[in-house]
């Protein structure tokens, strides 16, 4: 529950996966997913087995977190989101700093 494939490979479009995933984010409850951010909760076995957000050279995504999922996902460490309640993530200005959007 909670994976998302690339469209093409599930059939969805992408409009229909990403309304979907909102869906089950806004549905109570602990949800596997592809990646994590803002609030983690890390394991002493992921940090372990060289879990960490270094930047990988040879990738271009922004964002530690985006590069601490890669190496949780290529280690076979399963990522997962409680949404009982909103983590709010303080971000940058005009991307979610300063605001609560949803969060009652």
């Amino acid at each position: 529950m909670g994976d998302i494939t690339r469209s093409g490979v599930d059939g969805l479009g992408d409009h229909t996966r990403y309304q979907s995933f909102i869906r089950q984010m806004r549905t109570p409850g602990v949800h596997k997913v592809g990646g994590l951010g803002a609030c983690t909760l890390i394991s002493q076995k992921a940090l372990k087995a060289g879990v960490n957000f270094n930047r990988i050279e040879n990738l271009s995504f922004w964002g530690e977190d985006r590069h601490f999922c890669i190496r949780a996902a290529a280690l076979g460490i399963s990522m997962y989101v409680d949404t009982h309640l909103p983590a709010y993530h303080i971000y940058r200005e005009g991307f979610g700093f300063g605001r609560c959007d949803g969060i009652p």
